[in-house]
């Protein structure tokens, strides 16, 4: 069972490279060097403060349950 597990966890981290690195890559192959750094910064840190918020309400809400 442990084995099953194992094969899960490395789909998912494979998974989870693949669908951090395909966003970028399309945002630099749309845009490139006119993109303004600061901006695409900002966006990035205002949506990883919104998914880390809604993960952390989730956790505390979900604690104990299982």
């Amino acid at each position: 069972m442990n084995n099953d597990l194992t094969r899960y966890a490395g789909i998912g981290v494979v998974a989870s490279i693949i669908a951090g690195f395909a966003p970028g890559v399309v945002v630099w192959s749309i845009y490139g060097a006119f993109l303004e750094r600061e901006l695409v910064e900002a966006s990035f840190s205002l949506i990883a403060a919104v998914l880390l918020t809604t993960m952390i309400y989730w956790m505390a809400k979900d604690k104990g349950q299982s």
